[in-house]
């Protein structure tokens, strides 16, 4: 399985939930899907995703997956 590159397109806090990225249309699951589990990471830190609400936003369910550190991110 390959990784898939995007970016946020603002930046997000510590403990925000809903990240918005540049695109889901690959590597992310359907818009619309909930309920999956996908790690994601943004520099060295890792969310567990569990949706694609709508295109381009990303829902994640725990912030600082795996014992990495939840922190504020610029775009």
């Amino acid at each position: 399985m390959s990784l898939t590159q995007t970016y946020t397109t603002a930046a997000i806090t510590a403990s925000q939930l809903r990240i918005p990225v540049n695109s889901t249309a690959t590597g992310f699951p359907a818009v619309g899907s909930a309920g999956i589990r996908q790690l994601m990471w943004i520099d060295n830190e890792k969310m567990l995703v569990v949706g694609v609400p709508v295109a381009g936003m990303v829902d994640v369910a725990m912030r600082g997956y795996d014992n990495s550190a939840a922190v504020a991110h610029n775009i």
